[in-house]
């Protein structure tokens, strides 16, 4: 399916062309409050009405000065539009990143350095 877009990171389209697109995910997992056993043996589990909500996507591998454009938008405090696969719509939150955004050397090719691929992991701020 294609989209216009997977993320707009304040304001700013991502470009899919920095992204491998099958490595793209949306998690929503449930925040556990209380957990307990009744008397009766019987697990209750009371959840929070939010969500932690996690983004993760590969950068595909890229040159020094790709890399550096590609980077740019990520920061520590981000508003964020992502694709939402389940509802087939967008979604926006307040969101920081939790990765190494230090890139690692595949090969050099005379005065171009040649990036591996990164994975990158948002988080939603609640």
């Amino acid at each position: 399916m294609f989209r216009e877009y997977y993320l707009k990171i304040n304001g700013v389209i991502f470009p899919t062309s920095a992204m491998v697109i099958p490595s793209f995910k949306v998690d929503d997992t449930p925040i556990i409050v209380k957990e307990f056993y009744d008397g009766a043996y019987n697990k209750h589990i009371n959840r929070a009405k939010k969500k932690d909500i996690t983004i993760s996507f590969n950068l595909r591998s890229m040159y020094s000065d790709e890399f550096a454009e590609a980077i740019a938008p990520i920061t520590e405090q981000m508003e964020i539009e992502y694709f939402d696969v389940k509802t087939n719509g967008y979604k926006t939150g307040n969101f920081t990143y939790k990765c190494n955004l230090n890139p690692q050397i595949a090969r050099q090719y005379n005065t171009k350095v040649l990036i591996e691929e990164l994975p990158i992991t948002l988080v939603k701020v609640v």
